[in-house]
């Protein structure tokens, strides 16, 4: 029989235990009162019960389904826009014992988990403690982890971390103290992650895990202003876990701490590039590796080192006998990537110098100095030139390599233009002056008869440039 008739039949022959289940999935809702209807009709047919929230943001269920259905995986009752979704499957219930809901009610809300902020019909418009607005991806929340990498992440938090100036232990464990003293002065980079119970203060107070950092709110809209208590004055490169009661807080609370709070949080870097960045870079950093190998390039130059995932990539595909020269103007930066590098070198990540790769060439300081300082010196030309950085400076880059002559004529140029999507501008008019910019740099592309360019639609934006002249 199929799923659906399956199912059908089962409910049809009388329910008499059912299965708790929940799920969250954040995504663009055109109308949620439609999906909303939708939902309720499809659900209501395979005698599920509970509370479903729809919004312009997404849509949050807790259910109770008749064991058949689930029995069956009634696919055709779970809606194009829901597959796949993970559900947390809790336990199961004799109706004779328990009834969890008595009825389904799919109802269309403003949001799907209040928090406080103010939504527009396009997209999230939130009014910051401080009074800004600004534009939240809910999608950039930061990475899951497995309940391995969590417990391995707690061992090296341990009870003691310093947030916003005073350590997280206990009072009767003064060496914990003089632990995390040491550490903070040392440098707030240099101290373990800091762990947050992103839960309401009365179920922290049941209990939580060990070196945790109690949020204490009576109500999630309160979050915003503990984060900002305790993480004030704590370096925006430390990681922060979150955890919570079904994981929908820890997603705007991820989203908030990177976009809002500026924390990096790149831990599952070290998958394969050893903390160069996170796995969100991944797909750029195949194609910037596919680019050199595509066009043979010899010599490679950045502008933008980062934490220098792109880098290590592309010196990865870079033929015997090159170099990718990486250009950063912040020193802390820098540092950060310097030490990937060293990773690199050692052989722990990546290609090295000595086993296919090329070696990479860190240069600390404003990017248009060194860019002028090498066509002083008559370098060589670059065959690739890859840029992530200063969009207001764009026309400047371009200029050097086209003009300057950093590029070879045939030879490449990718830059990411269309930072849009994931902004992390502090305000709406910082937003607009960076998409001003961008704009302004496309326009002049398009009209320089020495190029010719193509935008690849690729995470937030690729523009190909080609110098034929």
């Amino acid at each position: 029989m199929a799923p659906l008739a399956a199912a059908l039949s089962a409910c049809g022959a009388g329910v008499t235990a059912v299965e708790a289940l929940s799920f969250y999935r954040f995504m663009p809702v055109a109308d949620p009162g439609a999906l909303a209807a939708t939902l309720s009709r499809v659900w209501g047919v395979y005698g599920a019960t509970g509370r479903v929230y729809v919004a312009s943001e997404g849509v949050n269920a807790q259910m109770a389904v008749p064991v058949q259905t689930v029995a069956a995986r009634a696919y055709y009752a779970v809606p194009a826009e829901l597959r796949g979704v993970f559900v947390n499957r809790d336990r199961v219930v004799s109706l004779a014992d328990e009834v969890p809901f008595e009825a389904l009610h799919v109802r269309a809300r403003h949001q799907v988990l209040a928090d406080g902020f103010s939504y527009g019909p396009a997209a999230v418009s939130t009014p910051l403690p401080e009074g800004e607005g600004l534009n939240l991806d809910w999608s950039a929340s930061g990475e899951e982890v497995s309940p391995a990498q969590w417990h391995a992440e707690l061992s090296a938090a341990g009870p003691a971390v310093a947030v916003g100036g005073s350590a997280n232990v206990a009072a009767d464990d003064p060496e914990a103290g003089a632990a995390a003293a040491a550490a903070a002065a040392a440098g707030d980079a240099a101290l373990p992650p800091i762990v947050l119970d992103c839960r309401n203060g009365y179920e922290s107070d049941v209990g939580r895990f060990d070196g945790a950092v109690p949020l204490d709110t009576a109500a999630f809209p309160d979050t915003w202003a503990a984060l900002a208590a305790r993480l004030d004055g704590v370096d925006r490169r430390r990681r922060v876990l979150t955890y919570c009661t079904g994981g929908i807080r820890c997603v705007k609370v991820g989203a908030y701490l990177g976009q809002v709070m500026g924390f990096e949080n790149c831990e599952d870097c070290a998958v394969s590039f050893a903390g160069a960045c996170s796995v969100a870079c991944r797909d750029a950093g195949a194609l910037l590796a596919m680019l050199v190998s595509l066009t043979a390039a010899k010599r490679v130059l950045e502008v933008g080192t980062f934490t220098g995932y792109g880098a290590v990539a592309m010196a990865a595909a870079v033929p015997s006998g090159g170099v990718v020269v990486t250009l950063e103007r912040d020193e802390a930066v820098a540092a950060t990537a310097a030490e990937a590098f060293a990773t690199r070198a050692a052989g722990r990540i990546g290609g090295s110098g000595g086993s296919g790769g090329a070696p990479i060439d860190l240069r600390v300081g404003p990017a248009l100095d060194a860019m002028d300082t090498m066509t002083a010196a008559a370098e060589a030309p670059f065959d690739l030139v890859y840029i992530d950085a200063d969009k207001k400076a764009y026309p400047d880059y371009y200029e050097r390599c086209i003009g300057g002559g950093l590029l070879r004529v045939g030879g490449l140029m990718a830059g990411e233009v269309a930072r849009l999507r994931r902004q992390r501008a502090r305000s709406l008019v910082a937003a607009n002056r960076t998409a001003a910019a961008i704009h302004a740099f496309n326009e002049l592309v398009a009209a320089d008869p020495r190029t010719e360019q193509v935008l690849l639609p690729m995470r937030d934006g690729l523009t190909l440039i080609r110098r034929v002249a």
